[in-house]
């Protein structure tokens, strides 16, 4: 796959991570719960590499809070370093760590493997911004305890990621073997 249609798919998975969340706010669905904004960024890392998913990460929380005010501008710094965290982990430990060639029969369990590891890495890093926004910057948002909170009220998202993430990916790289999409 070329660089040019690397940064096009990740301009197309930005603008889905703006779309995404605007949809379930349309149907009354909470962001916290589900967490429809982390699954484009990761999609973006198991696929196009770590670079590509960080760069999502890194674009999609504030580009959506400019477009559509969500999230408010007091936590879009904290969602910045987390999806950025869970794009770079994603591609780090998928495609670099070579995670995709881990194999059981027909069964790739390399992803769920690296999508676990991913998940667990961005919490932290995530509890690690908001401790330094709270202990060295003097900013009110919470703690570590708050990423504890999110957690619990995300694990229907967290589910969805599980079940998704896998089966986009697989689609997407089966999609894309031949190198155009459709």
């Amino acid at each position: 796959m070329t660089k040019i249609s690397r940064l096009v798919f990740s301009a197309m998975l930005v603008a889905i991570a703006v779309l995404v969340p605007s949809i379930f706010h349309i149907f009354a669905l909470s962001g916290n719960i589900f967490l429809p904004m982390h699954l484009p960024v990761l999609v973006a890392g198991f696929w196009l590499g770590w670079q590509y998913g960080l760069s999502v990460g890194l674009c999609a929380p504030l580009l959506n809070s400019v477009l559509t005010g969500m999230p408010v501008m007091a936590k879009v710094p904290f969602m910045t370093v987390e999806l950025a965290g869970y794009g770079l982990f994603a591609g780090l430990f998928y495609v670099t760590l070579r995670m995709k060639n881990l194999r059981y029969r027909s069964f790739n369990y390399g992803i769920y493997l690296a999508l676990l590891i991913t998940l667990a890495l961005g919490r932290c890093v995530n509890a690690v911004a908001l401790t330094v926004g709270t202990y060295i910057l003097n900013i009110n948002c919470g703690t570590a305890v708050t990423v504890i909170y999110s957690m619990i009220t995300g694990i229907p998202g967290i589910i969805v990621q599980l079940v998704l993430v896998p089966i986009l990916v697989a689609f997407i790289k089966s999609r894309t073997s031949d190198k155009t999409l459709f």
